[in-house]
């Protein structure tokens, strides 16, 4: 099967918007789904597929995937892409054996009478002369019949194997708790934007609605945080979460253990004016919630990377200790 990258380039940046190349390669090709940044183009990402799927010889999976969803579009415009070339004329049938009879006796029958007209001239040069021995004339053998060469036909082309769909991961269930306490949460502190984003507020970009400090077990202690990322803008937003956008530090930079991220889905799509929910869970084997003499009175749960913010942290206090 041939097949030409810049066509499947074009059509894959023609035919689908970007939420459908995401919902697309989702379904098809997760691992590819997966690799998708937030600031990623639509050109990129279509490179990228092309890319992942003739590292892997998936192709023929790309073009089976690309006409199931499309399949009128494929026909029209990608079509001769899976047919093959010009075929080819089969070589003339050979005469039939009828045919070839006849002919030889029609070739025989002629050589005969050539050998009575030279008989008879013969005769009559040498009439005064002694007679010749007389001429018998030798049948002819019948031409050999050279048997009909087949036809060579080639084989009918193998199916081209699909890969199975990689199972679309769910949502993981948050650990069970016991909350403790409320913790308050100062105003944002300092926040840096992407050069060249249009943001008015941050506020309204990122919230963090909750800090919780809370019982994961048998003296077992952490922090649940609630946080809401909003889509400020007028059309749908591709939001890809990943773990290392969120930390939570103490005053001296000592960094809790994530301990539970929300997001098993790679890339969500946020109607404008829509916020996702992000839930996470902070172990805290520093024990800085118990309220230890000597201890720290405030954490910082920071965002970094989440663009358009580059970087933007809240103060959060901790239980008061009596003394």
């Amino acid at each position: 099967m041939s097949y030409s990258t810049a066509d499947i380039r074009k059509f894959l940046g023609e035919v689908f918007s970007d939420e459908e190349l995401d919902i697309f390669c989702f379904d098809h090709f997760p691992e590819v789904a997966n690799d998708f940044g937030s600031g990623m183009s639509k050109t990129e990402e279509v490179q990228r597929l092309i890319e992942y799927c003739q590292r892997r010889e998936l192709m023929p999976a790309l073009l089976a995937a690309l006409q199931a969803t499309r399949p009128e579009q494929y026909q029209q415009r990608l079509g001769e892409l899976v047919r093959g070339g010009p075929s080819q004329p089969s070589p003339a049938p050979p005469a039939p054996a009828s045919q070839q009879r006849t002919l030889i006796v029609a070739v025989g029958g002629l050589a005969g009478l050539l050998l009575v007209v030279l008989a008879v001239t013969l005769l009559l040069r040498g009439a005064n002369q002694p007679a010749a021995p007389a001429l018998t004339q030798t049948p002819l053998p019948p031409s050999p019949t050279a048997p009909p060469t087949p036809t060579p036909t080639a084989p009918p082309p193998s199916p081209t194997p699909i890969p199975s769909p990689t199972p679309i991961p769910t949502e993981v269930p948050p650990p069970n708790f016991t909350t403790l306490q409320v913790l308050s949460v100062e105003a944002q502190m300092e926040t840096q934007i992407q050069p060249g984003a249009e943001v008015t507020a941050t506020t309204q970009l990122l919230e963090l609605r909750e800090v919780s400090f809370v019982q994961l077990g048998d003296n077992q202690y952490g922090y649940r945080v609630l946080l809401a990322v909003r889509n400020t803008t007028t059309e749908t937003i591709r939001l890809a979460l990943q773990p290392d956008y969120f930390g939570m530090e103490d005053e001296q930079g000592r960094a809790a253990r994530l301990a539970y991220f929300c997001c098993a889905k790679p890339v969500d799509l946020v109607d404008p004016g829509r916020a996702r929910e992000v839930l996470l869970f902070f172990e805290d084997s520093q024990r800085w919630g118990s309220g230890g003499k000597g201890g720290p009175d405030h954490l910082y749960m920071m965002v970094r990377g989440l663009l358009p913010v580059v970087r933007t942290s809240w103060l959060i206090r901790l239980l008061a200790t009596a003394e």
